[in-house]
């Protein structure tokens, strides 16, 4: 007779209604279909308002209970001294998914019970006086913890059929199978996935496919062979592909190590007394003294048992599974696996050229490797793939709940591995982002993702139909359909996600991202400048800070070849105002862009109207657009709306005339500028009749004798913008210099035509400084409110400390639909006698700007919206403006 459930749980956990039924997914449920009896009776659904459960009323019952005993042990494990303690936590369904069923649909088959609590974390002052804390917390900081409850559908002794005397360490709760060997697991992940996801990588296909050839053949790309123990070329097959190999993905260490390493020429490398950093061993880095003897036969092996813990367990991993597979599939004709790629390893790291061809072909390095080792544990690559020397007997916690089930506890993926150190730093980004399989290492778990599903250590594949996918788990995914649908938006997360990491090197800010550049690249049919894509680069210049930082000036660069400016009108340009190897985090905020994003191609070509030039190393000017490079019918999948910028079609008049007359046709939108833009009669048009937007004078202190424009495709001389007047007629015939091009180095400048004003600015003061960002009011010449502009508080306590005064310049960028709540409080001013509700449109997108006098160029100082009729009101010019 089996026993009452009430010998397992109090009445409240009884209440939960908890059976092997109710942590899964019905097809009415998902369709949200509930009886009415579950509603009467206060069921909890996936979603619903969470239940709020008090650690002292459970601890004082005379009728211990196994789920609040294992709830509060698990609460109690991460508390630590100093902590105050938890009182209270909070139980809710959440769906464990959603799994992707096919390319377009999401939907989940399971639930899972998720416990959550708050800890305030902080230093306990000490009562000197009577020797003892006082019980005050001070600089306390608030940690959301969460764990999450899995159904185990019967006890560890039940599986196996042994007695309880018996030992049931090799079995897992909930599986009817015992543990198997970690490579088994991985392997059996490998053939699955190739057996149920058979759609390939982007990055193994088309061009990408051929230029990982010409990689290979490059003579700067070799992995480590594990078997033979030596760096050597990756091999081609009798088929013509190219052998598998395993990319690592991992944390260095600290970062003086890098430092001190990369300012080392020979075999030298950095010690314990130089860094402060523990085991970091003699010949660990591949360097021009000792590669060719690391190619030879063996010749790894003397430095092999001194390498970090992480690389070693790497490299025993990859010997492991090529035995193993080997073994499973001998006769079967399947290649080798014996390869693994290690950047510190398989890198020259005192050679620039080594270093600069790996790093600009990350996409394919990792997008082409048949999975990515990700260790995300400890805070260096001593901490070792943790997972790999978890004993067996070391299960999650677990406890019996009714007669035949249990539930086991576990911390989610995603948890883990966002408060990883490895998915702190910058170059893990891409390496994630980039491969199209991962494995990922996180204390006692090994999960394995790839872009359709993911399985942890503790499913059985064979039996779970679709693995537990959760928000992380499903990230390669969804990342790779959005890049294939709206690249624009994945853009604006990617931005967003990886400027909060950081980085050993600052000056590598633009190198880590790179690799996903030129992803978006092919998607967005566009190059990227500064790490910004030319087809949308109205828009992706409306990016804010989310806190206070400082400009990226001044920085020791990776190797000297390598030293380069970086703008202020770009995410690049700025970092961390305390540390250079923090990120300075920024977002596309969609409030800030309202009108923008609903419609982005709209909004490119009817509501902006500069026409963008850069400059090369040599001061010449360049187009920064000259069209998508591919034609629109070779853009998939990508909906009009997120597309950017047209071409002007063949024969159409060229983009400056909109500022010099207004063709006739301007009324049926035949005529467009160089963007595809329809050309219209602005309001300012008689203020640039006189001025090309392709002409330009100001000069710089490094190119003082002239402004050179591009080459032209027929004489191949050099056209001038001088001092007087230039304008050309030739511009679509120049050649299609763009700044993607691998052979030229670009300056951070942008010289472009607008409007100018200068405006006076006075402290919000119903919006106080917050993160180190204040916000100002506008006031146009008869000092009525304008506009909102947001700057750095730091600039603005500088600037009050000097009794500096003075007007501030706005620069309009393009224009803004509606002011935010925020952004606009209190009165409302009119213009042109034009009511709130009549008023969209009639803003202007502006950058505050400060000129550095000793460079010549203007720089960006915040971001901010201004009624266009105050631009009018207050003597605004068309200007010529070089922006650094």
């Amino acid at each position: 007779m089996a026993p009452d459930n009430n010998e397992f749980l109090c009445s409240r956990c009884k209440d939960l209604r908890l059976t092997p039924e109710s942590f899964k997914v019905s097809e009415n449920d998902q369709n949200g279909l509930r009886t009415q009896d579950d509603v009467l009776s206060g069921w909890l659904a996936s979603g619903a308002v969470p239940i709020r459960y008090t650690i002292g009323k459970v601890s004082s019952t005379n009728n211990p209970c196994n789920l609040c005993s294992l709830i509060q042990n698990s609460i109690a494990s991460y508390q630590i001294k100093g902590e105050s303690q938890v009182t209270e936590y909070f139980i809710e369904w959440d769906l464990d998914g959603p799994y992707v069923k096919d390319r377009s649909k999401f939907t989940s088959t399971c639930r899972r019970l998720k416990v959550s609590w708050t800890r305030m974390m902080g230093i306990v002052e000490q009562d000197h006086n009577k020797g003892k804390g006082d019980g005050t917390v001070d600089n306390a900081k608030v940690l959301e913890e969460e764990i999450y409850l899995l159904a185990a559908s019967k006890l560890p002794q039940q599986l196996t059929g042994h007695s309880e005397s018996e030992s049931s360490a090799d079995v897992q709760p909930g599986s009817a199978k015992p543990l198997a060997p970690n490579e088994t697991i991985i392997l059996d992940w490998l053939r699955m996935c190739d057996t149920e996801h058979p759609n390939p990588h982007p990055l193994t296909q088309g061009k990408w496919k051929g230029q990982f050839a010409e990689l290979v053949e490059s003579g700067y790309f070799g992995v480590i062979d594990v078997v033979d123990k030596r760096l050597c070329k990756l091999p081609t097959l009798e088929n013509g592909e190219h052998a598998p190999y395993v990319a690592l993905s991992y944390v260095w260490g600290k970062k003086k190590t890098c430092e001190v390493l990369h300012r080392t020429n020979g075999d030298t490398v950095p010690t314990t007394e130089d860094t402060g950093v523990e085991k970091y061993r003699q010949g660990f880095y591949t360097t021009s003294g000792n590669v060719l003897s690391r190619t030879e036969n063996r010749g790894l092996e003397k430095d092999w048992q001194g390498f970090p813990k992480t690389i070693r367990d790497a490299l025993k991993l990859v010997q492991d599974l090529g035995r193993k597979r080997k073994e499973e599939e001998d006769g079967e004709n399947k290649p080798e696996l014996r390869y693994l790629w290690i950047d510190s390893l398989c890198i020259v790291q005192d050679r620039p050229r080594s270093w600069n061809c790996n790093a600009k072909h990350m996409h394919l390095i990792y997008g082409n490797a048949l999975f990515t080792i990700c260790a995300a544990d400890g805070k260096d690559s001593d901490a070792g793939l943790q997972a790999l020397h978890f004993e067996p007997h070391q299960q999650p916690p677990y406890a019996q709940i009714t007669a035949d089930m249990g539930v086991r506890v576990f911390k989610s993926s995603e948890s883990l591995i966002s408060a990883s150190e490895w998915n702190q730093r910058g170059w893990t980004y891409q390496e994630y982002i980039l491969s199209s399989r991962c494995l990922l290492f996180t204390g006692a778990q090994i999960y394995f993702q790839c872009r359709q599903t993911n399985w942890s250590q503790d499913d059985d594949p064979r039996e779970v139909e679709h693995g537990m996918a959760s928000a992380w788990r499903v990230l390669l995914h969804r990342s790779y359909e959005e890049l294939e649908s709206k690249p624009i938006q994945f853009f604006i997360t990617a931005v967003h996600t990886y400027t909060g990491r950081n980085l050993a090197f600052a000056h590598d800010i633009i190198n880590a991202f790179s690799g996903v550049s030129r992803l978006m690249e092919h998607y967005l049919c566009s190059h990227f400048h500064f790490g910004l894509p030319a087809s949308h680069f109205d828009l992706a210049l409306l990016w804010k800070p989310l806190a206070g930082k400082s400009r990226r000036k001044n920085l020791q660069p990776r190797h000297e070849e390598d030293a380069v400016e970086f703008p202020s009108w770009c995410w690049s340009g700025w970092m961390d105002s305390t540390n250079p190897g923090n990120g300075a985090r920024v977002v596309y905020d969609s409030g800030f862009l309202s009108g923008c994003l609903a419609d982005i191609r709209d909004w490119l070509l009817n509501h902006t109207w500069i026409i963008w030039y850069v400059r090369d190393q040599e001061g010449r000017v360049v187009p920064l657009w000259k069209g998508p490079t591919v034609p629109p019918s070779s853009r998939g999948r990508v909906d009009a709306r997120w597309q950017g910028y047209k071409s002007r079609p063949r024969g159409h008049s060229s983009g400056w005339v909109r500022y010099l007359d207004v063709p006739e046709n301007v009324a049926t939108g035949a005529g467009v500028d160089d963007y595809g833009r329809p050309l219209r009669d602005f309001w300012w048009r008689s203020l640039a009749c006189n001025q090309s937007p392709h002409s330009f004078k100001q000069r710089l202190p490094d190119n003082p004798f002239g402004v050179r424009g591009p080459v032209h495709n027929q004489t191949r001389e050099y056209m001038f913008f001088s001092d007087h007047d230039s304008r050309s007629d030739n511009y679509m015939s120049f050649s299609d210099l763009m700044p993607h091009q691998p052979h030229r180095s670009w300056q951070p400048i942008l010289q472009f035509w607008t409007l100018s004003c200068e405006f006076r600015i006075l402290p919000d003061g119903r919006n106080p400084v917050k993160d180190h960002l204040q916000r100002f009011d506008v006031a146009d010449i008869t000092r009525d409110k304008c506009g909102t502009v947001v700057v750095d508080s730091t600039w603005a306590e500088n600037r009050k400390k000097a009794r500096e005064y003075s007007p501030l310049k706005l620069i309009a960028l393009s224009e803004a639909k509606r002011y935010t709540k925020e952004e606009w409080r209190g009165s409302w001013t009119f213009y042109d006698g034009t009511a709130r509700a009549d008023s969209e449109w009639s803003l202007f997108y502006v950058m505050a700007v400060t000129k550095d006098e000793k460079r010549g160029v203007w720089e960006r100082l915040g971001l901010g919206k201004v009624f266009q009729s105050a631009f009018r009101k207050s003597g605004c010019t068309w200007e010529e403006i070089v922006l650094g």
